[in-house]
């Protein structure tokens, strides 16, 4: 493998972090100076700002996490915006594409999510049609069952 692809799956993990047990980050993912990160799965190209503490969480791939931020036992999708000196404690939700903060302070398992577009809507209207009339045409390729009274 050429040096070049070889350094852009490296991560970056600053000598001052705290990286506990069971703890796995993924490639190309960027750790700042004093940041503690414990029983926690990040995903790769993710940025994790300075002074941060991240516990017991899954951060997934291309996450920024601003600085001085606290992430406790919680799920962060995908894309998601975590800015400087915000909050989630334990069992949050943060869905793909979220952008939080500055100093945001989340309720304990609250979920958060990007609003869907009118056309998402509409699509999945039209799916929920098709799997009713999915269902009742099956209802009438079956045998009528008999009533045994008694």
């Amino acid at each position: 493998m050429p040096n070049s692809n070889r350094k852009k799956l490296t991560s970056f993990v600053h000598r001052t972090c705290n990286i506990g047990t069971n703890t796995l980050i993924g490639s190309s993912t960027k750790v700042a100076e004093n940041v503690s990160i414990t029983a926690s799965v990040i995903g790769q190209r993710c940025t994790i700002g300075a002074g941060s503490r991240i516990s017991d969480s899954y951060i997934f791939e291309c996450a920024v996490v601003g600085e001085h931020c606290i992430i406790e036992r919680s799920i962060i999708g995908a894309g998601v915006q975590v800015k400087d000196g915000s909050r989630v404690p334990k069992g949050c939700l943060l869905a793909d594409g979220v952008i939080i903060g500055p100093d945001a302070s989340l309720q304990p398992f609250e979920r958060l999510s990007v609003s869907r577009d009118e056309v998402d809507v509409e699509t999945d209207h039209e799916d929920e049609d098709s799997d009713i009339e999915e269902v009742e045409a099956s209802k009438l390729l079956l045998p009528p069952v008999l009533n045994e009274g008694p």
